[in-house]
């Protein structure tokens, strides 16, 4: 007897035990974690079935689709877009004339060396970085290299709509509130050059500086989810503190991946990297991120001898 579509089906779906917690949550928690148990499918005499959707896939050459929120790379999406949720949930923290964004950085906090094949040189770890935004969009910034020597910066804010540096908060406080929509306007902005590698690295700024008005910083994780986003697990950043890493790649970027690490509870971006060949080659992490009423006078009086476009 030829089997029918609705017997192919049930032979390759997810066995669901009717206890487990139905919702598409609990799903991708399971998936997320890959933790649950692994069930053995029953015999050939004996089939359960479940429910795909509102009605029977259609099979195309011989494959069987399953549901979207079980396959890994649309589970960190949904992930990722649960963390776009919660971050436009988030009090807004808005930078008032005479305030600024302070931010600290710490690169490869574990000391290794970044060094990719190819690279003029290496760089000495951990590498402290940290900054003060104002609401015009001029930034102070401190450096501290592992060896002692300090760097100071002044970043002037000049408006350029094809700049990956510009994150003012003008400029991200004017962008648009559906991430689709953003993804467009970034793209046109930088020219569509590039492929989505320029995008990519202008909406992890944008996200990282944590000043964009709530329901923009939504649709800038959004937005980011809507990019080649290939997994996502349960992690720790490099400060010890729990997240969730999401893995992007692009046709740019060769064997490199790069990451993302937000806290689960608050959306708030704790960290990102590279990895090459399974090696975490660089990683960020965010140890500091509040708003205060001035820069320090070192950073103000330094930072003037160094001015930056």
């Amino acid at each position: 007897m030829t089997p029918t579509p609705t017997d192919l089906l049930t032979r390759h779906a997810p066995v669901l035990d009717p206890s487990d917690d139905p919702s598409m949550d609990a799903v991708l928690a399971r998936v997320l974690a890959d933790d649950h148990p692994r069930r053995v499918l029953p015999g050939p005499r004996v089939r359960r079935r479940v429910l795909l959707g509102a009605g029977v896939a259609a099979l195309t050459t011989g494959a069987v689709a399953l549901p979207a929120a079980l396959r890994r790379e649309d589970a960190a999406v949904q992930a990722l877009r649960r963390i776009a949720v919660t971050a436009g949930s988030r009090p807004a923290t808005p930078l008032a004339p005479g305030r600024f964004m302070h931010l600290v950085t710490v690169d490869n906090p574990d000391g290794r060396e970044f060094w990719i094949t190819g690279s003029p040189g290496r760089d000495v770890y951990p590498r402290r970085l940290e900054s003060w935004t104002a609401a015009d969009g001029t930034i102070w910034r401190h450096d501290t290299e592992n060896d002692g020597r300090e760097y100071f910066y002044r970043f002037d804010h000049q408006a350029a709509d094809g700049s990956l540096s510009d994150v003012s908060p003008s400029t991200l406080a004017g962008l648009p509130h559906d991430g689709e929509e953003l993804l467009r306007t970034v793209r046109r902005r930088l020219g569509g050059r590039g492929g989505d590698e320029p995008p990519f690295l202008y909406l992890v700024e944008a996200v990282r500086v944590g000043y964009a008005p709530p329901p923009v910083q939504r649709a800038l994780v959004d937005a980011l989810s809507r990019l080649d986003v290939s997994g996502a697990v349960r992690s720790r950043s490099g400060d010890g503190r729990p997240c969730l890493r999401v893995s992007f790649t692009t046709a740019e970027r060769g064997g490199r991946v790069s990451y993302l690490c937000f806290d689960e509870a608050t959306a708030e971006f704790v960290e990102s990297g590279d990895v090459i060949d399974g090696r975490t080659v660089f990683s960020s992490v965010v140890t500091a991120r509040d708003l205060v009423d001035e820069v320090p006078a070192e950073v103000v009086e330094k930072g003037a001898d160094t001015p930056q476009g």
